[in-house]
């Protein structure tokens, strides 16, 4: 980085002693191309702002480069907007300039430049929830084929599993990975590798194997970013040990530690408010309400891209949670308000998962058992249990169609817990011990995953609080006479 900043200052002296336009025109085309190379680097390095104020810089300097149009292109997709943004409002005025850039690659007949610039828009209409983008990305990889692009076609299918794994058709995500791995048997490139990795933690989380997503993942992707010296991998790695740690494996104080160590990568940048939402979900676990608010109400604060839903959705659940946790009156009825604005928020919105629903009306059907125990008034107190009853039916038939939930906000043995509570809560005794059962073999199975020489083994039992209620309503709940041996399940 200095040595280009260097650069940039000869380039500036230089262009004060010229004289020729054709000198000129060199001098323009070696400053653009340190200023791509730092602003790639900036990114790498993981400041952002750097690196987008780079970017912005291009622009002026191709306009200098009439005779040139690649350098014209190549300025439009490195612009904030139609890379990189910020807000939806920078992500709106990005779009059209992605749209030149396709033109002008079409009209010089550059396949290369056409496909970056199908990537760019497709990237774009995602964030709009465009179906669109689909077919943008579509038409990018046939280039990529056409082209002979191995290393593009691996990023473009990896890039759609990654869309489709969160969208409300998830075994799409799963055929474009499986197409997407024998492309990078053939590739050596770091960065793709800690990408295809990640996605392959995705669907270890998915089978409850925690600690294999821990160790065989994301661990790696930390050791192998830090390597490269890649921040932004490496916040992102940090941040997913952090859930395997402090969420699924129950181990706070390191999960805490971990979050804190990417929130310091994120910092200053819209990025930091998901391991800032990580702390909360880890604070509330231990009983630190007063942290886990002070970090909410700062996360208000921290200005939010494109996706606003999404975060909003996000920020719902955890101060949910907590209001939960509280067991307060006013605090449950906060929950409820909370969890079915995020319900509301998300209706017939195909490129968001219904994961997130289901873990709204989990959450809510929550929140309506503990006002249930709470009321006084008869009539109140039958209220809130049908309603508790009514969302965790919406939350069970949604995990029915899945088959696994991903939400580190709500755990497959969450649902299957509270559903058989809103069932015992309606009287529905049988059904109830029949959900109760299958609650506590999908912890048992998770736990069976964990090496029994590893701390988690005991962590995941003993520190999580789901995990200490459920044995604990298993145990009394269920005749030890009907109990049967648990028998270690087969990895997936």
């Amino acid at each position: 980085l200095d040595l280009l900043s260097r650069g940039l200052e000869l380039l500036d002296q230089l262009e004060a002693e010229t004289e020729t336009q054709s000198e000129l025109r060199k001098i323009f085309n070696h400053r653009f191309d340190v200023y791509s190379e730092r602003r790639s680097l900036y990114y790498i390095t993981g400041n952002l702002e750097a690196g987008r104020e780079d970017a912005r810089k291009l622009l002026p300097i191709a306009r200098q480069l009439p005779d040139e149009p690649t350098r014209l292109i190549d300025a439009l997709l490195h612009y904030p907007g139609v890379a990189n943004w910020s807000s939806r409002a920078e992500l709106r005025s990005g779009l059209p300039m992605a749209r030149e850039a396709l033109r002008l690659s079409r009209q010089i007949g550059d396949k290369r430049r056409e496909m970056q610039s199908l990537r760019r828009i497709a990237a774009q209409l995602f964030e709009f929830e465009d179906p669109s983008g689909h077919e943008h990305a579509e038409a990018a990889l046939a280039i990529a084929r056409e082209i002979g692009d191995q290393y593009t076609e691996a990023r473009i299918l990896l890039d759609l599993s990654g869309i489709f794994s969160w969208s409300t058709d998830p075994n799409l995500g799963k055929e474009y990975l499986k197409a997407a791995l024998p492309l990078y048997r053939n590739l050596d490139d770091k960065v793709s590798e800690l990408d295809l990795l990640n996605l392959i933690s995705l669907h270890y989380e998915r089978a409850g194997d925690y600690y294999r997503s821990l160790v065989e993942c994301q661990q790696v992707r930390v050791k192998r970013a830090r390597e490269i010296g890649h921040r932004l991998i490496e916040a992102s790695a940090l941040l997913a040990c952090s859930r395997a740690e402090g969420i699924y494996l129950g181990n706070y104080k390191t999960g805490l530690e971990l979050a804190k160590s990417s929130q310091k990568i994120y910092q200053g940048t819209a990025g930091e408010r998901y391991p800032l939402l990580r702390m909360v979900w880890i604070y509330t676990a231990l009983k630190q309400f007063d942290l886990a608010e002070t970090i909410l109400k700062q996360l208000q604060q921290i200005r939010v891209p494109a996706g606003r839903d999404l975060a909003e959705a996000a920020w719902n659940l955890a101060a949910a949670n907590l209001a939960i946790s509280k067991n307060d009156e006013d605090s449950l009825n906060k929950a409820l308000e909370w969890m079915e604005s995020t319900i509301h928020l998300l209706v017939d919105r195909p490129f968001i998962s219904r994961q997130i629903e289901m873990a709204a009306a989990c959450k809510a059907a929550i929140a309506h058992l503990h006002l249930a125990r709470l009321v006084t008034d008869p009539q109140e107190k039958n209220r809130h249990n049908d309603q508790a009853l009514t969302f965790s039916t919406q939350a069970i038939n949604l995990y029915k169609d899945f088959g696994y939930s991903q939400m580190f906000e709500c755990l497959s043995e969450e649902l299957l817990y509270y559903h058989s509570q809103a069932l015992l809560a309606n009287l529905q005794e049988e059904e109830a011990a029949k959900y109760l059962k299958a609650a506590y073999d999908e912890m048992t199975q998770k736990h069976l995953l964990i090496p029994p020489d590893t701390q988690y083994r005991k962590t995941y039992l003993e520190n999580i609080p789901l995990h200490k209620t459920l044995l604990a309503a298993y145990q009394t709940g269920e005749p030890k006479s009907k109990k049967k041996a648990q028998k270690h399940p087969t990895k997936p």
